[in-house]
């Protein structure tokens, strides 16, 4: 091939007879004043000879389809291949308008990228590549003997929606469980889930124990059942005998077996900014985003919005009597400020202040002091001494505790009780349907977001509490990583804890719950056995215990915490032993004694001698005038 471009005698336009050698595979500028002639020599002599040889070697039926150029006035040009041309235009503000795009270069580049390209993890940067039935079995074979572990199919994998049909689906095919959100469901009871929320749904399709010699039909037929049901993916989580779990994850096509991200075919559309199937989810492949920014909103949080707080064209004198004034003045009244308020008032941060200000302190209800949770150790270690006295354990014998929902105090105590020589081996956690508990633990993860379920066993595991604290504390010997998760959940309502913290999390905890419906018919049948009445929490905590041995086979002896009395509870405990028709008020004490032949308890009994002194109640987001009104 050439080396040089060579043109002579061009005389196109104002051209006189020009001879020139261009260099190829160089960049060349053509400068010059206006009418020199830069056009006539790069538009209308090379692009034009380039673009009329080209067209010349496609058919004669090809050709009719394009537009035909004229042969330029030019003796000869050597050295010339097909050409391509970029009209002459104003700069261009779209920003998918790059020299690749233009030149039509980058329509080849995604084809090279598609066929020669190979896909890499975009978290770890591990090379993915496709796996057969046989590479996914011979990877489970490799688990040690007797290693016990569940075969998943992901059918959903970080969704919106309820998935009524999908659950609806896997319960007619004959499957018994599914996991959802990394918590196990049996797919008998119902599964509400918030359509607002992103969930992952996975149907458990076999349940083994690893045994090389007889195991390899029954692996071979749950693999090939799992694939088929979720597009060539299949989970393996393995059951360690500690309680913990580990996750691998397999695809048929392409995927990262750590992280479970499936790539699929690579094809062009892969890399073209374009095409939703391959732009960026964040900027839609316009390489930026708009976002709003509080602080260039209204950047001094001193003034109020008739001040002009809001900089914002539209807003920036709010007048009473105005569109946006009525509709301010309107969120006022609903919200408790005027236009004159200062955006610094708007604040808890401005509540404290003021409470400050006249001496109060603002505390959370349930920040738990050393006061109460040293009493509850005690409660841990006079628990395992019973059991030696009445010969139910042997000495340094070990034992689980089971802690029912309730304030994570409880839970914080018997981990100390633990840590000083009390022989607990597994704590477990029980949660009512707000399952918060059991997401922390499993996952790590705490959500303070997420949707609000009342049930019969209200409980303070929102993990909002300084016993929190306390632990992640003690599991992390670092108080700056606990203040920064602490920052996380203030800012944006959760926080993600390590996976080494997640790692010792699971190595001692492990966490279950259920619903109303399992928490009553729990205390109907421990009462029907053992003529022995709980309450709701309790009755959490035993089909928690339930949940755990039936899942582990750990049958080791366990405390279950007892933490409030049934006639706390009476109405939803009459309903748990098949009373529809109940009475009211502190009438249901009478009743629940009577049904059961136990007296209510003193210092519930005798609230029948007393005054009511608080019958005021207040809007949630009138509290802070409330507050300020009781210490006036």
């Amino acid at each position: 091939m050439a080396k040089d471009i060579i043109i002579k005698g061009a005389r196109v336009n104002n051209l006189k007879n020009i001879d020139l050698t261009i260099p190829r595979d160089k960049l060349t500028v053509l400068t010059g004043l206006s009418g020199s002639g830069k056009s006539s020599l790069a538009f209308d002599t090379l692009y034009a000879e380039g673009h009329r040889r080209f067209v010349e070697s496609l058919s004669s039926y090809a050709r009719q389809f394009l537009g035909q150029m004229d042969k330029p006035d030019v003796d000869s040009i050597e050295g010339l291949s097909p050409a391509i041309a970029i009209d002459q235009k104003t700069t261009s503000k779209n920003p998918r308008s790059t020299v690749g795009t233009v030149t039509e270069i980058y329509d080849y580049l995604r084809l090279l990228y598609a066929r020669c390209g190979v896909p890499h993890c975009p978290v770890c940067g591990r090379e993915i590549k496709q796996q057969t039935v046989d590479s996914i079995i011979d990877s489970i074979l490799a688990m040690p003997e007797g290693t016990r572990f569940m075969v998943l199919a992901p059918i959903v994998r970080n969704a919106k929606g309820t998935h009524e049909k999908v659950l609806a689906d896997a319960r007619r095919s004959g499957y018994a469980r599914v996991r959802v959100d990394g918590s196990m469901y049996d797919l008998s009871e119902k599964i509400e889930l918030d359509k607002n929320i992103k969930h992952s749904i996975d149907i458990v399709v076999d349940r083994l124990v690893m045994q090389k010699e007889t195991i390899g039909t029954r692996l071979t037929d749950s693999i090939e059942t799992a694939a088929s049901l979720a597009g060539g993916m299949v989970r393996v989580v393995i059951l360690n005998p500690d309680g913990t779990e580990e996750e691998l994850t397999f695809s048929q096509n392409y995927a990262c077996k750590t992280h479970g991200i499936s790539l699929g075919e690579l094809a062009p559309r892969m890399f073209s900014f374009n095409s939703p199937f391959g732009a960026c989810p964040d900027c839609d492949g316009l390489g930026e985003s708009f976002v709003v920014s509080p602080d260039l909103v209204i950047p001094d949080k001193n003034l109020s919005l008739f001040g002009g707080a809001i900089v914002v064209n539209g807003f920036k004198t709010i007048e009473p009597g105005s569109y946006s004034g009525t509709l301010f003045t309107a969120l006022g009244k609903k919200y408790g400020f005027t236009l004159h308020t200062p955006i610094k008032d708007f604040s808890d941060e401005a509540l404290r202040q003021e409470l400050a200000r006249r001496g109060y302190f603002l505390s959370s209800a349930n920040s738990i002091n050393w006061g109460r949770v040293l009493p509850q150790i005690v409660y841990y270690i006079s628990a395992y001494c019973d059991l030696l006295r009445d010969e139910k354990i042997q000495p340094d014998q070990a034992v689980n505790v089971c802690v029912p929902t309730g304030n994570f105090g409880n839970i914080l105590a018997a981990y100390y009780a633990r840590e000083m020589g009390v022989p607990i081996d597994r704590l477990i956690c029980a949660s009512n349907s707000n399952n918060v508990l059991t997401d922390f633990i499993r996952t790590g993860r705490y959500d303070r977001n997420r949707a609000f379920h009342n049930t019969i066993s209200p409980s303070m595991d929102i993990l909002i509490s300084s016993n929190l604290e306390r632990l992640l504390l003690a599991l992390t010997q670092d108080d700056e990583q606990v203040k920064d998760y602490m920052a996380q959940l203030s800012a944006t309502g959760t926080y993600q804890v390590s996976d080494r913290v997640r790692e010792k999390l699971q190595k001692r905890f492990a966490g279950y719950f259920c619903d109303d419906a399992e928490t009553k018919a729990v205390i109907g049948r421990i009462y029907q056995k053992y003529d022995y009445l709980i309450d709701p929490h309790t009755a959490v905590a035993f089909d928690a215990l339930e949940q755990y041995r039936s899942e582990t086979g750990d049958q080791t002896p366990c405390i279950v915490v007892s933490t409030a009395s049934p006639f706390k509870f009476c109405d939803s405990v009459l309903s748990a032993l098949g009373e529809e028709e109940k009475q009211n008020g502190l009438e249901l004490l009478d009743e629940l004694s009577e049904k059961t032949g136990m007296p209510a308890p003193k210092p519930l009994a005798s609230l029948r001698d007393k005054e009511i002194r608080f019958t005021q109640t207040v809007e949630k987001d009138h509290m802070v005038d409330a507050v300020l009104g009781m210490l006036e």
